[in-house]
Formats: structure tokens, C-alpha cells, sequence
């Protein structure tokens, strides 16, 4: 007797259909890298800190954009946290920074998730600060923080963290040119009108604030037109006087400082001739700077200067002098 073969084609029809059920299931289990990212966030949300971990490590291993990266690694770090793996956390939040130098987490985090981010951020920071930079002083927030990508808050924009990086005025020698107003003061005011002025500023960094100082000033105060002048002689008073000393640097924002200087020195003054009157001089400085950037400052200062001959019976010149400099550093 032949057997049927609808028991055989029944069975492979059984197969076929099988098979092609499972296919969609065996594609919908493939996991994708904002699959486990989101199973991640969902394992943080209701407290389990293992499987937030695991999840955010699967989404990491499948190699994802640079978006969920950062993404996954700050969900890892919280969870790292959260489990106690204080190092772990670091070397996360770490990574994360080095790809988002702006992330922050939320200032409500929990202490172990806020202990580590700002250990990393420190170690960040700490190696691409320069020496000199005081390491207990990180400039404020720049304004109110945007969004980040997981819910927490922006800190510094690249541009910012790399400003502080650069700290205000990175450098040890100085050069400034400046030109102004000389102002004569006292008795000097009824013979003599404002005039031009030219100067030349250097300096050296002896520490963070400190800097030794020189400054030379040359001055030219026109006389006072309703005073009699001899025939041929010039119409003004030409003053010269150079100091060196120390200079105070004082800031008061990112990119603005106070400065205070004070030197002695040399100088003379006359009419057209600055040797008809040389002797010691002083120099103090009283002024503002503000840098551009890390090789470029401009400055407002406004300069006492006083030279008393040594000589004669010519008695002590003195008058102020207003000036804008532009500096550069290297």
C-alpha cells in the first residue's frame, strides 16, 4: 500500500510557517544601541542601578554615534555611581568629558554621582591647566545653562572650559605702547595746557599677580597761550621720565584686572631741551585691563609722574598722564 504524502506536506507547510514567524522575531531581538540606551534610562528610573550598567555598556559595545554615546556613558557613569564603583564613574564621566566638555549632571544628583563627575571634571582640568594656575579657583557658570542631551544641564561650552584652560593673561614677559593725554597739575595748570603723550610699558611674571615693572613716559605740554614766550624758544615743555618697580595684578572677572604699579627712576624736562632739568623720578599707575585674549590685553591707565633735579634751583615738575595701551604677552 503507498503511504500518502499529506502527513509529509502538511508537516514541511508546519516548518515553512514556523519559520517565517520567527524571522521578524529573531530581527526584533537584534538589539540596537538606542534599544539598550533606552532600557538603560528606563533601568535608572525605577532604581536598578545593575541593570542600567549593563544596559548602558551593551549600547557602548555596539558602537554607537557620537550622540548616544555621550549619552550611554553618562548613563553608565550615573549607574557606576549609584553601585558604589566610585572609579568606574570617574573613568566614565572622564570619557564624557573629553567628548562634551560642557556636560554637567543635575545639580540635585545624588552625592555619589555628583562626588564623582566633579572629581573627573578636576583631574580634567587639573591637566590642562597651566602650573601657575591657582587649582582651587575655577571661573563662574557663563549664564544660565541650556539642555543636555539626558535632561542635565550645560556647565562651560568648549570655548569656555578652553578659556579657563588659558586662564586670563598666560604669560611671562610683557610689551605695551600706549598713547594719551598729558594733564599738568598745581601751578603747572596756569602756565601749561594739556598735550600729547607716548609710553612704553614691560614687565615680567613674577608670580600669578606680581610683576616686575618698568615704564617709560614722554610728555609734551604746550604753554599756555596767554603767557609770553622769548623769541625762539619752543611752545611747550617737553617731560621724560622712566621707573622701575612691581605691578599688581588684581582680577575682577574672566577678562578684566585692576592694575596697580609704583617705581623710581629717572627723568628730566625743559623747554625743547629735556636736560635743562634731570634728576630722580616716580612713577605711580593706577588702571584696568582687559584681555582679548590669552597674547592680546588693552589697557586704561592713569599715570603720576614727578622729576626733581638734582641740580639748580629748579624745584619738582609733576603732572598726570592718561593713556591707552594696547599689550601683548609671550
Amino acid at each position: 500500500m503507498t503511504p500518502s504524502p499529506r502527513p509529509a506536506r502538511a508537516l514541511a507547510a508546519t516548518l515553512a510557517l514556523a519559520a517565517a514567524l520567527a524571522a521578524p522575531r529573531a530581527t526584533a531581538a537584534t538589539p540596537t544601541p538606542i534599544d539598550a540606551v533606552d532600557k538603560a534610562a528606563a533601568c535608572l528610573r525605577r532604581g536598578d542601578a545593575t541593570c542600567a550598567e549593563r544596559e548602558a555598556s551593551r549600547a557602548l559595545d555596539l558602537a554607537p554615534g557620537p550622540a548616544l554615546r555621550r549619552e550611554a556613558l553618562a548613563l553608565r557613569a550615573k549607574a557606576r555611581a549609584l553601585s558604589d564603583d566610585a572609579p568606574g564613574a570617574q573613568d566614565d564621566y572622564a570619557a564624557l568629558l573629553a567628548l562634551w566638555p560642557g556636560y554637567r549632571v543635575a545639580p540635585d544628583e545624588d552625592p555619589r554621582v555628583t562626588a564623582a563627575f566633579a572629581a573627573a571634571r578636576r583631574a580634567l582640568l587639573e591637566r590642562a591647566l597651566p602650573a601657575a594656575l591657582d587649582k582651587g579657583a575655577l571661573p563662574p557658570p557663563p549664564g544660565p545653562p541650556a539642555s543636555a542631551l539626558v535632561g542635565e544641564p550645560l556647565l562651560y561650552a568648549p570655548d569656555d572650559l578652553l578659556r579657563a584652560t588659558e586662564k586670563k593673561h598666560a604669560r611671562d614677559f610683557r610689551l605695551s605702547l600706549g598713547a594719551g593725554v598729558a594733564i599738568p597739575t598745581g601751578a603747572a595748570s596756569d602756565r601749561y595746557k594739556p598735550g600729547i603723550a607716548a609710553s612704553l610699558d614691560v614687565g615680567y611674571a613674577l608670580t600669578e599677580l606680581l610683576d616686575l615693572w618698568g615704564e617709560v613716559v614722554i610728555s609734551l605740554l604746550p604753554i599756555d597761550g596767554s603767557l609770553a614766550v622769548e623769541p625762539g624758544l619752543p611752545g611747550g615743555i617737553t617731560h621724560v621720565s622712566g621707573a622701575v618697580g612691581v605691578m599688581l595684578d588684581l582680577p575682577v572677572a574672566s577678562d578684566v584686572e585692576v592694575v596697580v604699579a609704583g617705581g623710581i627712576g629717572a627723568g628730566g624736562f625743559g623747554l625743547g631741551n629735556v636736560s635743562t632739568a634731570v634728576g630722580f623720578a616716580a612713577h605711580g599707575v593706577v588702571g584696568g585691563r582687559y584681555v582679548v585674549a590669552p597674547q592680546l590685553a588693552f589697557r586704561l591707565d592713569l599715570v603720576g609722574q614727578v622729576v626733581a633735579p638734582t641740580s639748580g634751583d629748579i624745584g619738582p615738575a609733576a603732572h598726570l598722564t592718561l593713556l591707552l595701551r594696547g599689550e601683548t604677552s609671550f
